[in-house]
């Protein structure tokens, strides 16, 4: 099934990349107006104005499929909710999935947790373990022992959408860029980031370490070099949702304390851009005034220059000049016939 924002033609992914950002600052979150940092665009759109920027998955718009259809046969039923988290690979200059993490939303159970083999043709080159937690070994070891998704994220897709349907609940952080590395156009989205960043009148969104460890009082993302839990990642967003969403503990003032942090950063940058302003205004200011001081000298050498012929030097637009240089029956010539590089004085001649 082809999504809306999709285009005719050429590989060309028309969905936004970016995030949505406040315009403007607003005591009130209902009366502050957004827009997509990716294009600029304040309008409820998913058409991105900037679609042709590189794709960075190398994916095209025939790939993406929406979940399958409410009340359509199935062995199982579709789970209400899912929280989901993927991990992803370098192949190139391309982002490539190499692990998803399934749970239900609601009980914390463990559905799916899968490394995914890059699809055939591709080789993945660089497994950012530092970020992913996937290392070659691993990565090889499950390819040998037949424990890996073999078809790539056409595979994984497939797993992710026996478990769900068009109703289903997406629950993750940042969860536009699993859905990207997925090829899923879906439209019943919760995700942690912009839940914060909403709330707080964010220009960016907020790391999960730090919505975890704040928050909910848990430490994550805390192996090293041995790089992020796909497992841990999506029970976090899952929780990081459950008490945004129900505001537990201190959740509220934490927000609080957040959107007033941004606003007073805003403030500070506002300040200042305006004493940047304000000190190139004075700048220029300062340059005109030399330059008009050069030019009062160079003048006065003009007029020192010419005294001894015994003609009248000005500006040629003043009354006085005019009158008497007409009235000893001369004309104004421009003094840079005479000396080179001035401008704006005359001499009657």
């Amino acid at each position: 099934m082809k999504h809306s924002i999709f285009r005719q033609g050429p590989d060309q992914c028309i969905a936004h990349r970016g995030s949505l950002v406040p315009s403007e600052t607003s005591e009130d979150p209902e009366h502050t107006t957004y827009f997509w940092n990716c294009c600029r665009d304040g309008t409820p759109s998913f058409v991105c104005r900037n679609f042709r920027e590189p794709h960075d998955y190398g994916c095209r718009p025939s790939e993406y499929a929406a979940p399958p259809p409410p009340f359509t046969a199935r062995r199982t039923p579709a789970r209400r909710a899912l929280s989901i988290d993927c991990e992803m690979g370098g192949v190139g200059r391309m982002s490539q999935l190499i692990q998803l993490v399934v749970l239900d939303y609601l009980t914390g159970e463990q559905l799916i947790n899968t490394l995914v083999m890059a699809p055939r043709g591709l080789e993945i080159n660089d497994f950012r373990t530092r970020y992913s937690g996937v290392t070659s070994a691993a990565y090889h070891a499950a390819i040998k022992n037949n424990t890996i998704l073999r078809t790539g994220w056409q595979a994984a897709r497939n797993a992710l959408f026996r478990l769900m349907d068009g109703n289903t609940i997406i629950v993750g952080h940042n969860v536009k860029e699993d859905l990207r590395a997925l090829r899923i156009a879906h439209d019943k989205i919760v995700d942690s980031q912009l839940l914060v960043q909403l709330a707080a009148n964010l220009g960016a969104g907020v790391a999960l370490k730090r919505i975890l460890a704040e928050v909910v009082g848990r430490e994550i993302q805390n192996r090293g070099r041995k790089g992020h839990d796909c497992h841990e990642d999506a029970l976090a967003a899952r929780d990081a949702v459950l008490w945004l969403i129900e505001k537990r503990g201190n959740t509220q003032q934490w927000l609080e304390k957040l959107k007033f942090d941004a606003e007073e950063k805003r403030r500070i940058q506002n300040e200042r851009a305006m004493r940047l302003m304000k000190e190139e205004q004075e700048e220029k200011r300062r340059d005109q005034e030399r330059r008009r001081e050069v030019r009062e000298r160079e003048a006065m050498m003009v007029l020192e220059a010419v005294k001894p012929l015994g003609v009248w030097v000005g500006d040629g637009e003043g009354a006085w000049d005019v009158m008497q240089c007409n009235a000893a029956g001369r004309q104004w010539e421009d003094v840079e016939d005479v000396v080179m590089g001035l401008d704006g004085l005359a001499i009657c001649v």
